[in-house]
């Protein structure tokens, strides 16, 4: 292997590692006790479940929707 493909493969694999604990990290301060304090009514629980799933859908449908635009714009029908 090259040089410049391992150092490519590290940097990858580092940030990788990086992500994922910040995404644990996140996950274990924030949404896993939101979710699931045993304290917390069931209504509490649904309702920011459900305000979670709606930023999702909300994120993947500008996501498509960007992503059309830029088929379009370089298609050159816009």
């Amino acid at each position: 292997m090259s040089t410049l493909k391992l150092v490519l493969l590290s940097v990858e694999a580092l940030c990788h590692e990086v992500l994922s604990r910040v995404f644990r990290r996140a996950a274990n301060l924030f949404w896993v006790p939101l979710l699931l304090h045993p304290f917390e009514p069931l209504w509490w629980r649904a309702l920011v479940l459900a305000l979670v799933l709606q930023s999702v859908v909300f994120f993947c449908r500008k996501m498509k929707r960007d992503r059309l635009n830029e088929i379009l714009n370089v298609e050159g029908r816009i």
